[in-house]
């Protein structure tokens, strides 16, 4: 089954499910908050919760969303742009490539192999950028791969290892950089 279709099927079932015995208990809204931001993720009580409660998921889901919508006031008020663009030169596969072409976030790009094929991708934040920042962010391009996501560190830094089979810079020809909330 392609993954497209069993999103649609699992988001049908869930959306179907009555509420479990445990809806009482609830998670409120300052823990919701905190695991949203990365600060105390769920733990395996409370995700067995969300599996099976549907109004913890549409609370859980309109704080994200909610969270989501003040993260880009917050940096639309600060002045920063969530795009971040790439002026490609000469593909240097097999040397690290640094994106500072946006006045708040610098994106780093190490190679692990000689080839391009394995990468780690980190990303830092200015002062202002996190400052401002209410929850994780995720790095995504505009063809729908996510290169990045989680908290920042506090030093407003976030790093990863590259997990899709297309080398980035074969993408960074293709695709525009976005920072968004998570």
């Amino acid at each position: 089954m392609n993954p497209e279709a069993l999103k649609r099927l699992m988001a049908a079932i869930l959306a179907e499910q009555p509420d479990s015995a445990e809806a009482g208990t609830e998670l409120d809204e300052v823990r919701l908050r905190r695991a949203l931001s990365g600060a105390e993720p769920l733990s395996a009580a409370e995700q067995r919760l969300v599996w099976t409660s549907p109004a913890t998921r549409r609370r859980l889901a309109g704080r994200r969303d909610s969270q989501r919508a003040a993260q880009y006031l917050a940096w639309r008020q600060a002045g920063i742009a969530p795009q971040i663009a790439y002026l490609a030169a000469a593909d240097p596969a097999g040397q690290p490539v640094t994106i500072d072409t946006h006045p708040h976030f610098t994106l780093k790009l190490f190679p692990l192999d000689a080839d391009g094929r394995h990468w780690t991708i980190f990303l830092k934040l200015s002062d202002t950028a996190h400052q401002t920042l209410h929850t994780g962010v995720r790095v995504v391009d505009t063809g729908g791969v996510q290169w990045l996501a989680g908290p920042v560190d506090d030093d407003g830094e976030l790093s990863a290892d590259w997990t899709h089979p297309e080398p980035p810079l074969q993408r960074l020809h293709r695709y525009e950089l976005r920072l968004e909330p998570l």
